[in-house]
C-alpha cells in the first residue's frame, strides 16, 4: 500500500506543478503594457532603419558608375598595380629565358623545324615587340649564316 500511496502523491504533486506552470504561461502569453510599448518602439526603429537604407540605396544608384569605379580604383590601384606589374615582369623574364634557351638549343643542334618555329611564335606572342624581334632576329641570323639547317617536320 505504501508504494501505491507514494505514486499517488507523486502524481498529484506533478499535476499541481503542471497546472501552476500552465497558469504562469497563460499569464505570460498576454502582453503587458510595457512589453507592448517596447514592441512599438522597436517597430518604429526598424521603420526608420528601412527608410534610411532605401535613401542610401537611392543615393548610391544616383552616383555615376565612372565616379564610383574611379574612387574605388584610386584606393585599390596602387597595391594591385605593383603586384600585377611584378608578376608580369617575372613572367616576361621566364618567357624570355625559355625562348633564348630554345634558340640556343637549335644553334647547338644545328636544326630548326617548322614546329619549333610555331612553338617559338606561341611562346613569344605576348612579349614586348623589341624582345620578340631580338629573339626572332637571333634565330634568323643563325639560319642565314648556315649555323642552323631548316627542316619541315
Amino acid at each position: 500500500m505504501q508504494a501505491s500511496k507514494g505514486i499517488a502523491i507523486g502524481f498529484v504533486a506533478g499535476l499541481a506543478v503542471a497546472g501552476g506552470a500552465v497558469l504562469l504561461l497563460r499569464d505570460e502569453a498576454s502582453p503587458r503594457a510595457e512589453d507592448s510599448a517596447q514592441v512599438a518602439e522597436l517597430s518604429a526603429k526598424i521603420d526608420r532603419l528601412e527608410s534610411s537604407m532605401s535613401q542610401l540605396s537611392s543615393q548610391a544608384r544616383a552616383l555615376s558608375p565612372a565616379a564610383a569605379s574611379s574612387t574605388s580604383q584610386a584606393e585599390i590601384a596602387p597595391a594591385v598595380d605593383a603586384k600585377e606589374e611584378q608578376a608580369r615582369i617575372e613572367e616576361q623574364q621566364r618567357v624570355i629565358a625559355t625562348a633564348d634557351a630554345k634558340v640556343e638549343a637549335a644553334i647547338q643542334t644545328g636544326q630548326w623545324s617548322l614546329e619549333q618555329s610555331r612553338d617559338l611564335d606561341r611562346l613569344t606572342v605576348n612579349l614586348p615587340a623589341e624582345e620578340r624581334r631580338r629573339i626572332h632576329t637571333r634565330i634568323t641570323a643563325a639560319i642565314n649564316s648556315d649555323q642552323i639547317k631548316l627542316t619541315l617536320h
